[in-house]
């Protein structure tokens, strides 16, 4: 079954560069932190409707 909801988020939804940068930027920031023995938290702030469900979205499929 398909909506316009799962549409939005599918993990295989094209990002845009700036999306894909994101991702980078937290898969290098949890393999930089997995060594430590301190927690580590990286955040994301923006709008609503930006795109940061579809981008854990994808994240999430690439792990």
């Amino acid at each position: 079954m398909q909506n316009n909801a799962t549409d939005k988020l599918s993990p295989l939804k094209e990002l845009t560069a700036e999306q894909q940068n994101l991702i980078t930027q937290i898969i290098d920031f949890t393999n930089q932190h997995l060594q430590n023995n301190f927690p580590a938290i990286f955040t994301i702030y923006c709008d609503a409707g930006t795109g940061k469900s579809v981008v854990l979205s994808s994240l999430f499929d690439q792990i």
